[in-house]
Parts: C-alpha cells; sequence; structure tokens
C-alpha cells in the first residue's frame, strides 16, 4: 500500500486558516467578556481597546504564524513524500530533486518542534503545532518534511532513529547541510 502525502487544502486550513481565526475568536471573546464585566458604553473607548487588542493580537499571535506558514509552504511547495509500506521504501520529490531511500538507509530522524511542545508546556501563542521533519541517510542525504506536506513522519519511523530538537521558531532553513556539519 504506497501513501502519497503532499500538501492539500485540508493542510492549508489545518495550519493556517483553523490557528488564525481561532486566534481572532479568542480576542473577539475576550473584548467581549471586558465590555460585559465592566460595563463600558462609551463609543470611543470601544474603538479604541478594540484596536488595541486587535492589534496586539494580530502582532503576537497572527505574524507568527504567517511567518511559520509562508516559511513551509515556500519550502514545501511542490513536494511529494510517498510511503510504500509493503516495500518499505520512501521517495521524496520536489520540482526537479528525488530521493528515494529505505528505512535500512536512515541514519537519524530529527523533528524540529518548538521548545513549548518539547517541553510538553502550554502553547499560548499556537505555534505549537508547526514543525518539520530532517531525514538523514546513508549516501549524506538531507531530507526536510514539513508538517503541511507530511505531519505523520513520527509514526512512520521506528522509535530508536528518532531525534526531538526544540526550537523558539521551527523556521525550515534555507540552506541544506550536509551530515558532516552536524
Amino acid at each position: 500500500m504506497i501513501r502519497e502525502y503532499k500538501i492539500t487544502p485540508a493542510s492549508k486550513k489545518k495550519y493556517f486558516y483553523k490557528i488564525v481565526l481561532d486566534s481572532l475568536s479568542a480576542c473577539i471573546i475576550l473584548l467581549i467578556g471586558m465590555y460585559y464585566y465592566e460595563k463600558i458604553d462609551d463609543l470611543q473607548t470601544v474603538i479604541m481597546t478594540s484596536s488595541a487588542t486587535l492589534l496586539w493580537c494580530s502582532i503576537f499571535y497572527v505574524l507568527p504564524v504567517s511567518i511559520l506558514y509562508h516559511n513551509h509552504y515556500k519550502h514545501s511547495k511542490g513536494a511529494v513524500f510517498k510511503y510504500n509500506k509493503s516495500e518499505g521504501i520512501f521517495t521524496y520529490s520536489k520540482l526537479s530533486e528525488q530521493y528515494t531511500f529505505r528505512i535500512e538507509d536512515v541514519t537519524l530522524v530529527e523533528l524540529c518542534l518548538t521548545n513549548t511542545v518539547l517541553e510538553k508546556r502550554i502553547d499560548w501563542l499556537s505555534i505549537g503545532k508547526y514543525y518539520y521533519t530532517s531525514i538523514y541517510t546513508k549516501q549524506n542525504q538531507k531530507i526536510i518534511v514539513s508538517c503541511i506536506v507530511c505531519d505523520k513522519t513520527a509514526t512512520l519511523f521506528p522509535e530508536d532513529l528518532i531525534v526531538r530538537k526544540g526550537r523558539h521558531l521551527p523556521l525550515i532553513p534555507k540552506a541544506k547541510p550536509t551530515l558532516e556539519s552536524i
């Protein structure tokens, strides 16, 4: 059975639209609760408070998610990750690149998570859903698979190959370092 993973409208919805709408909804609920609790009736106060809260929400919630989504989308545009379970063969293709390898060829699988997810803390900024997987092979190849392409990479590989690393923002690096530079 061959499983194929790539960017889909469902992954766009899960990793961008849902996070942004949840954040904005939380801010709006907070505003409504504040207006009700404080019994604010002055229109100018309502406008100023709403503007400040939505600006704060945009800077601290929407901006980091937008940066992460753009970074992951830009790196993964046109990428297809396939796994043939019966033969144990992985194929990663992106534009002109194509890598084929087996589980036996993998030396290390690095999951680059946010620090809050790695340390199992509460993710207040909603960026903990983003991560990427770096797969190192015996042929000195480094294959980076974003969560918006395949969010099941941790289940595809044996646990003894997986190393989890924390990052403040799990941005996918532009340059691909070789295995020797690690």
